[in-house]
């Protein structure tokens, strides 16, 4: 029986081999059933994010209540009801988003913790270990059939490079947006919450009022010139990551191109 650290190590690998295992497949392809009423790649990865889900409410009822009893869902209807018209990337996203959190609580917790219990809705008395020794042996079963699947419907995941999806932009080609006088946005890309901005500051010119960075963090990346957050004046090639719920009123002595990408909004 593998060790929880094996355990915890195939979890958090598990998104890779998944991207992998349907790298250079067309969506349309992922979306094909395998059969009549049976379900897609795509509803397989569906139901790998709902189980995901519904583990963080499972995780932290063991850990807060007393052996409390365990959620049941219906997959087939939360497949069918839930995610009919999702794109491929927001399945992922939401298994991966769930994922991760759910291994940062296991990680979290007192070997006294790990022994609490709740009682699944089929398999009885579990303790968190055994719930997310469980996790584990669910992933690779689904992963298996997502291999099948694929045998099925002739398809290969691709051994050569795929640029699908790839987006460009250039940002002296594309309108600006401007906050206040000497600042200038270029809006390169965004995807659901995810967005990336080229932001200019002319020398001597200051970030209107005070820049929250809320929802999501704040990521920087000065491309050439001076930037100063008020916590420091940074060069070119400077990384700075401003947290969820910081802020300033930055400026540029000498002016500045910065690259900005927001991962949360």
């Amino acid at each position: 029986m593998p060790v929880m650290a094996d355990i915890i190590e195939r979890l958090l690998s598990f998104h890779s081999r998944l991207l992998l295992s349907i790298h250079g497949i067309a969506e349309s392809d992922l979306k094909r059933p395998e059969r009549a009423e049976a379900w897609s790649v795509a509803e397989v990865i569906a139901h790998l994010g709902d189980v995901e889900l519904l583990t963080s409410v499972r995780l932290r009822m063991m850990v807060a209540e007393d052996a409390p009893r365990l959620p049941g869902f219906s997959q087939n209807l939360w497949v069918a009801r839930l995610h009919r018209q999702e794109p491929l990337a927001e399945l992922l996203e939401q298994f991966w988003g769930a994922r991760r959190n759910n291994v940062r609580l296991y990680e979290s917790l007192s070997s006294e913790q790990r022994m609490r219990t709740g009682e699944h809705p089929s398999r009885g008395i579990m303790t968190v270990d055994e719930l997310t020794s469980f996790i584990n042996e669910h992933q690779e079963r689904h992963l298996g059939q997502i291999e099948r699947i694929k045998t099925t419907l002739g398809l290969m995941s691709a051994d050569v490079t795929d640029v699908t999806g790839v987006r460009a932009a250039i940002a002296s080609q594309s309108e600006f947006r401007s906050p206040g006088p000497g600042v200038r946005i270029h809006d390169l890309w965004q995807s659901g919450v995810r967005r990336a901005l080229q932001v200019e500051i002319d020398a001597g010119a200051r970030w209107p009022g005070v820049d929250y960075h809320v929802p999501g963090p704040e990521e920087v990346y000065v491309v050439a010139g001076d930037f100063n957050d008020g916590a420091g004046r940074y060069q070119a090639g400077t990384f700075l990551h401003h947290p969820a719920g910081s802020s300033h009123s930055p400026w540029s002595d000498q002016g500045c191109i910065l690259f900005v990408y927001y991962p949360e909004g």
